[in-house]
């Protein structure tokens, strides 16, 4: 047999073969990637939701916090008011509590009350009678505190009194005296039930602020997206009018309660079957779900699949005519294509006039299919020069920008206090850690000496990683240290430092911080907080939570307000600070690192220098995360008294 007969025989047994196998695979796996490309089409929609629910839930939440300062600063105007107006009228005491009294009237009338003593003796009673009954999470009574605890002849102060009985009434104070009667302390106090039963989520609020996505879903998805709640498994909100279903069904229900999280499943429902894909959002209890009638999905795939196996049987037909056409003159043409790629095989790719002097004379003249071959290989032969060229280039940027983010690393940690530079001496110890996640990031720390007696320490972390992180974090720490640096209070740098970064903040970052000033010699402290974790303080036998009142974070919304706390931290007492990159590092298994197992390390090591207790959190976090990828910045600050 000669060997164009050989190569025709061979050609045709391989396009058979190739064609056939081609055409029989392609009809077999159209079910399949039909049902692959709705399953990845339902995630999409899935996370569509999720973002939107997300947004609306944490706008509500946000309009809720507006809401607490905005009643916090309403009450304190209407003391100040009523203190002005006693300063500028000199009243003797008898026509004093008259005034009093006809105030507390007025005030009765528009849901206020107030609570009056002298010298620690009540003097006017409140209207309300179960303020009596009323505490505060540190189970004191307002009494208690106008006659006891409230010393201050400045600045005002804030209760929160609930009842335990729920037929009764909480509510809000302000404790304050006056400055002509210093004997005399005074409560404003506001009933706030109703600020109390905003905490309380509105579902049907959310679900209205959603239903305008819903009804667009509805044009443009091929099937049906619902959310229901986790408790009845009802349905609340549907792209569609018509459901297959009002309340989940068992089998559905199942599903849901055990597995948490974006998932895909087939539902058989009354002899349908349906391909399900729903995620869990924990804050509303909602289930999120998508559905589309598995038959809708799979008719269209198995006409496209005979579709496909005429199309083969066509191009069999097809190539086997051209097998012999090109046979007779496939074996001379071959063999100078083959000859040519073996000198270019041998050739130095990285020499483009080399190559191209080559791949000129291996294209062939002509029309045909071998003449194309080898003008494809001389076009690939001069694609790879000119890529070896491009990847040599490459190599260069990425060296030259890798070199780049690493000098920006090291000036962003150039701005942390060194480890050997970290204020100690024979009062304090203090030590400090951080490793970004990426080559730079946004968390930092502070520690310095405000004068000779009291130290600044600051923690916080950016809401973004990455350069912009780092060069928001670079502004904030310089903001951090020139404020302190000129004496003003904690809570006040707090509001100068929100002020400043909200001003020109397109991208709405913000930062969570922390700052507390000790005084070494004393231990006595003051602190405020923005939206960080809670501080640690460490004892021989106990470990505390600083759990005081924190505000939000700063750098988002211009004009809030910062409160402050202040306490006493003993000898042999210690303090940890540290980062969400810490309580949320995850293992293989997405499981978070929790605030608990922190607590839990400290405990256990409670009696540890700072820098040795740092190393013991290091190793529990770095054991419980195992080889899986540092998804946040970690950062930790101590210091202990001694």
């Amino acid at each position: 047999m000669k060997l164009k007969h050989k190569i025709f025989a061979c050609f045709a047994a391989l396009t058979v073969v190739t064609i056939g196998t081609i055409t029989a695979y392609s009809t077999f796996n159209q079910s399949h990637t039909h049902i692959q490309n709705e399953l990845n089409s339902q995630k999409q929609v899935i996370n569509l939701l999720t973002n939107a629910v997300t947004g609306q839930y944490y706008n509500y939440l946000n309009q809720q916090i507006l809401q607490v300062f905005s009643t916090r600063n309403d009450l304190k105007i209407k003391a100040q008011i009523l203190q002005n107006f006693i300063a500028q009228i000199n009243f003797n005491e008898e026509n004093l509590e008259n005034f009093l009294h006809q105030q507390q009237k007025s005030l009765n009338q528009v849901g206020l009350d107030l609570v009056v003593t002298k010298d620690d003796e009540l003097i006017l009673s409140p209207f309300f009678k179960d303020i009596f009954t009323a505490l505060s999470v540190s189970r004191r009574n307002l009494i208690y505190t106008l006659s006891s605890h409230f010393k201050s002849s400045q600045d005002g102060y804030f209760l929160t009194l609930f009842n335990e009985q729920d037929y009764k009434s909480d509510y809000l104070s302000y404790s304050f005296k006056l400055d002509n009667y210093p004997t005399y302390s005074l409560a404003l106090v506001q009933n706030i039930d109703t600020l109390l039963e905003i905490y309380n989520i509105n579902d049907e609020f959310i679900i209205g602020q959603l239903r305008n996505n819903f009804a667009e879903l509805g044009n443009l998805l091929n099937g049906v997206a619902l959310i229901a709640d986790g408790d009845h498994h009802q349905v609340l909100l549907a792209s569609k009018e018509k459901l297959p279903f009002i309340s989940l069904p068992e089998g559905l229900k199942t599903e849901l309660q055990h597995k948490k999280g974006l998932k895909n499943i087939t539902l058989n429902y009354k002899d349908h079957d349906y391909y399900v894909c729903f995620n869990y959002f924990k804050p509303l209890n909602w289930y999120i779900v998508t559905l589309r009638d598995s038959a809708e999905v799979i008719e269209p795939a198995l006409a496209q699949a005979k579709i496909m196996l005429s199309i083969g049987i066509a191009l069999l037909a097809l190539a086997l005519v051209f097998a012999i056409l090109l046979a007779n003159t496939l074996t001379k043409r071959l063999s100078i294509i083959a000859l040519k790629a073996k000198i270019i095989s041998r050739t130095v790719l990285s020499d483009p006039k080399a190559v191209s002097q080559i791949t000129e004379t291996l294209k062939l003249k002509g029309k045909d299919e071998v003449s194309e071959v080898s003008q494809a290989i001389a076009s690939m032969g001069n694609s790879i020069s000119d890529n070896v060229q491009k990847l040599m280039l490459s190599n260069k940027q990425r060296d030259r920008l890798q070199g780049e983010l690493d000098a920006a690393r090291q000036i962003q940690l150039g701005m942390l206090v060194p480890d050997d530079e970290i204020p100690s001496s024979d009062k304090v110890h203090t030590a400090a850690f951080l490793t970004p996640a990426k080559e730079v990031g946004g968390d930092f720390y502070d520690v310095f000496y405000l004068d000779d007696d009291r130290i600044a320490f600051c923690i916080g972390d950016v809401s973004d990683k990455g350069v912009s992180a780092a060069l928001f974090m670079s502004m904030t720490i310089s903001l951090v240290r020139s404020t302190l640096a000129l004496g003003i209070e904690p809570c006040k740098v707090m509001e100068l430092i929100n002020r400043q970064l909200s001003k020109r903040n397109p991208n709405m970052m913000f930062v969570t911080m922390y700052i507390m000033v000790v005084n070494e010699k004393t231990g006595e402290y003051v602190a405020s907080n923005a939206g960080h974790c809670l501080p640690i303080l460490i004892k021989d036998n106990e470990i505390i939570e600083l759990d005081e009142l924190s505000g939000p974070a700063v750098g988002a919304i211009d004009g809030l307000e910062y409160t402050q706390y202040q306490g006493t931290i003993k000898q042999g007492e210690s303090l940890l600070l540290y980062t969400d990159g810490v309580s949320e590092a995850q293992n293989e298994k997405r499981e978070f690192f929790g605030v608990e197992k922190i607590l839990d390390t400290c405990k256990s090591n409670s009696t540890l220098e700072p820098k040795l207790l740092l190393e013991s959190v290091l190793d529990e976090v770095y054991s419980f995360r195992g080889n899986f990828e540092q998804s946040d910045d970690i950062t930790l600050l101590c210091f202990k008294l001694l």
